[in-house]
């Protein structure tokens, strides 16, 4: 399948294989991350030849740049609190670093399955954004109460799941919160 992409890529596809089904000429695909060797696929250029199995259609309205850039960090955010830590309906998740991109994919995510996210933040003025994008609490890491507010907000459970896409000494701070 000749696809004008790098790895982290979004295009249209100009030609498919014989055996490939599902795609076809003009049709706006990403690459989806994963198992992709750009020294196997060649796919670091203006078309790349791309199994059919690594791509993925894309909406109508969404732009090839906006495309190319948003699967690492769901994929980052998904394969942590999901495939891994296998969050479920009703728990609750603390988010460091909410605000970043990662961070909202995290919040996003969360939500979709459930999950209860509960933002930890050193700006306290992104507060009202974070909720917006679905956190059901913003609390700051430096706050004393936040470990009694994580359980008030868990009936008691506290955060089974910590996300910390930083790392450092605040996953410490953290962890004790949970």
């Amino acid at each position: 399948m000749a696809v004008p992409c790098r790895l982290r890529a979004s295009g249209v596809v100009e030609a498919v294989g014989k055996n490939v089904a599902g795609f076809a000429p003009g049709d706006a695909v990403s690459v989806v991350p994963g198992s992709i060797s750009m020294a196997s696929y060649g796919t670091y250029g203006e078309v790349a030849d791309m199994p059919a199995n690594h791509l993925t259609r894309n909406p109508d309205w969404l732009l090839h740049t906006d495309a190319a850039a948003a699967w690492f960090q769901y994929v980052t955010a998904h394969v942590g609190i999901v495939e891994i830590a296998n969050l479920k309906a009703g728990e609750t998740l603390m988010i460091n670093a909410p605000s970043s991109s990662v961070g909202i994919a995290a919040i996003q995510i969360a939500k979709m399955v459930g999950a209860k996210p509960v933002a930890i933040t050193t700006s306290p003025e992104k507060s009202t954004a974070l909720l917006s994008l679905g956190a059901i609490a913003v609390f700051s890491p430096t706050d004393a109460e936040m470990p009694k507010k994580i359980d008030d907000l868990s009936d008691g459970f506290g955060a089974r799941v910590v996300f910390d896409a930083v790392g450092g000494s605040g996953a410490l701070l953290l962890q004790s919160a949970a």
